[in-house]
């Protein structure tokens, strides 16, 4: 469900993808080359740097952001065109949102803001759209393998960074109006103050959400009761606070305190089938980090960063009729973390580096809930849990143009649970990449190991509709990619840039969410998945066009011999998916047309619950005048207005379904939002 008190396997469906060592290893033969970090710029048209073919390992994108995007323009729309990445819904302005890398689930993906882990008081996916698109500078996703700082979950690591600080005073904002009664507004402004520097950031959206879809009742043979229903009890309203400010330190360091915050307060209107009308959900993140970044020492082969952090996340959840089947009346979650981490990397030489990362982490999750009988009501729960990990890489630059960095990461939780025995587990991550520089080309290639420990929600469960089971253990299996980008000039005014990517994952002991009885569900280590596939970017720019093309094929499928699910397809996880873009016209004036599909998918394991194939259209036109730094944008999504689509059942049978997205949530018809950008000249 969107938003408010969600349990994290309604978000993800159950399932952990991962892939087999042979099939990896297989395709890393058949694969002709790596993945390369991409950096973009997006101020007024999508710009390559001309920087060199990147010196990292892992397979990464990188988007440089200004900060007043197009109208409309949020992170989905930067992050679907990105490839191996999919986007999970729960339809119109401001749903629950969470991104799906290489089939892997929300729960494991790692979202990190300035160096901060996120978490959630759901215990579950964080909900991307809570993060407005303007207040964030810098989006990288590394794609499986991430930097060895970062604990390792299957899918891979989504980072991003608010603005820097800037010497001289920048300011811009944005006035936005859209479909579905969307209002938004949004000020950011940055330089000097006394001996500091500042970047500050403040933005309010509020939408009614009412929009129009098709209601096909769940009958997707039967035509004849379909009816055109708007969309109730959505309506959202959004206020996130951003400040960053810096301070010379010693030794060439730079001393940074990052604080801010969102509260949320929203309807929850349940799936198109199942409208909830009353139930109603609130929520508030606030951070507060202080960082020493980039101390030289040691005659500068010393690098060190000292970081302490402290997040706050609450929920309030409100469905006095029970329609979300949830089986609780109300409920108030409150989760607490502190952070402390470090980052020293040492050179040896011109031709060796180490680095060694450590983090520390407790979080205290606490909850009340009423239920929907008496027996269930006063159910509290008080968890805590005590992670460590540290992450030890070493990156060797040979002959040939040849990198090599092994690397190996050690994770150690402590779980307590009023009224149950501590539950303590250590997890080992080692992992090898390699690059070979071969101008105007790279070649790249990684495989290791991943874990990821149970969630408390997983291992505790809520008292309420899942119980606890203190035995689950880490998910752990192997992943590996292999691939290259080459770039290219054709004469001046032509640039190509290619990349393709084979990667593959086998996980084990996946985690899922299974009935225990009529009212109960328990997570089990059950599930084990395999998962091969495909990443294709294109990107060709002349000086007033440029085409972009992302595509992901995906083949993942349960393998855990389970009666009725082997073979089974991943929920959730299209096997194609494709992301192309025109744009036209000069850096002041850019046109572009994106055509986004996905193809069919299931939202239940035993794949008899069908998402239809989704082909939609959108369109944009945005202006900027340099000389006043006035602009405008005007965004138009689904302009064909599709909300239905033949879908194919296992049986070879066909019948036609709703669009709809993840969790069957219905999505919006043909929308605009309208936008007018000022920024300094």
């Amino acid at each position: 469900m969107r938003g408010g008190f969600a349990p994290p396997w309604l978000g993800e469906s159950v399932v952990r993808r991962a892939h087999s060592i042979g099939l990896i290893l297989l395709g890393a033969a058949l694969a002709p080359a790596a993945r390369a970090a991409r950096v973009v710029d997006l101020p007024e048209t999508v710009v390559d740097t001309e920087a060199a073919p990147p010196e990292d390992v892992t397979t990464a994108t990188t988007t440089v952001r200004d900060p007043t995007p197009a109208a409309g323009e949020d992170l989905t729309a930067v992050l679907r065109s990105v490839p191996g990445v999919h986007l999970r819904q729960s339809g119109g302005p401001d749903s629950f949102t969470t991104v799906s890398i290489r089939g892997a689930g929300p729960n494991q993906i790692a979202v990190i803001l300035d160096d901060l882990p996120l978490a959630s008081a759901t215990l579950g996916p964080i909900d991307l759209s809570l993060i407005p698109p303007e207040s964030i500078a810098r989006l990288e996703v590394w794609r499986g393998a991430a930097p060895v700082r970062f604990a390792s979950p299957q899918g891979g690591v989504l980072s991003l960074t608010t603005h820097t600080p800037a010497d001289e005073t920048r300011s811009s904002a944005r006035l936005a109006i859209g479909s579905f009664h969307t209002r938004s507004g949004h000020a950011f402004a940055s330089g000097p103050a006394a001996d500091l520097r500042y970047a500050a950031y403040v933005g309010y959206r509020t939408t009614r959400g009412d929009y129009p879809y098709l209601d096909d009742r769940g009958t997707i043979y039967n035509a004849g009761d379909d009816q055109v229903r708007r969309r109730q009890n959505n309506a959202a309203t959004t206020l996130t606070l951003r400040l960053k400010a810096e301070a010379d330190g010693v030794a060439g360091s730079t001393l940074r305190v990052v604080t801010g915050g969102a509260l949320r307060d929203q309807g929850v209107p349940g799936r198109g089938a199942a409208p909830t009308l009353a139930t109603h959900a609130s929520q508030a993140e606030a951070s507060t980090r202080f960082a020493l970044v980039d101390a030289d020492l040691a005659d500068h082969r010393l690098r060190l960063n000292l970081g302490s952090d402290l997040l706050q996340s609450l929920r309030q959840f409100s469905d006095p009729d029970d329609k979300s089947g949830l089986n609780i009346r109300s409920a108030a979650a409150r989760l607490l973390q502190l952070g402390a981490d470090a980052r020293a990397s040492y050179l040896f030489a011109s031709a060796h580096e180490a680095e060694l990362a450590p983090r520390v982490e407790w979080t205290s999750f606490t909850q009340a809930s009423a239920g929907r009988t008496p027996a269930l009501n006063g159910v509290e729960l008080e968890r805590q849990r005590l992670h460590a990990g540290a992450g030890l890489e070493h990156r060797a630059d040979l002959t040939g143009g040849l990198r090599l960095v092994p690397a190996v990461r050690v994770d150690t939780v402590r779980d307590r649970d009023r009224g149950n025995r501590p539950t303590a587990s250590t997890e080992w991550s080692p992992r090898l990449g390699a690059l070979v520089t071969l101008d105007p080309c790279a070649l790249r290639a990684n495989a290791g190991w991943f874990h990821r420990f149970p969630t408390l929600l997983e291992r505790y469960g809520d008292l309420v509709t899942a119980t606890a089971n203190p035995n689950l253990v880490a998910e752990h299996g192997v992943m590996a990619d292999l691939g290259g980008r080459c770039r290219a000039r054709a004469g001046p005014f032509l640039r190509l840039e290619g990349e393709l990517t084979l990667f593959g994952h086998d996980g084990r002991d996946l985690i899922v969410v299974v009935p225990n009885s009529r009212r109960w569900l328990r997570a089990e280590n059950l599930g084990r998945a395999r998962s091969i596939g495909a990443e294709l970017e294109v990107d060709v720019r002349t000086r007033f066009a440029a085409v972009l093309v992302a595509y992901t094929v995906t083949r993942a499928a349960q393998v855990s011999a389970q009666s009725g699910l082997d073979g089974n397809r991943i929920p959730g996880l299209p096997g194609h998916r494709l992301d192309a873009t025109l744009q036209l016209g000069p850096e002041w004036l850019v046109l572009s047309y994106e055509l986004s599909l996905a193809s069919q998918t299931y939202l239940d394991l035993p794949n008899l619950w069908p998402v239809p194939r989704r082909l939609l259209h959108h369109a944009a036109l945005k202006g900027q005048h340099a000389a006043t730094g006035l602009g405008f944008g005007l965004t138009v999504t689904n302009v064909l207005d599709s909300d239905r689509q033949q879908i194919r059942l296992p049986d070879g049978t066909t019948g036609v379904s709703a669009l709809s997205d993840f969790l069957g949530y219905p999505i919006p018809g043909r929308s605009f939002v309208a936008s007018l950008t000022w920024k300094t000249p």
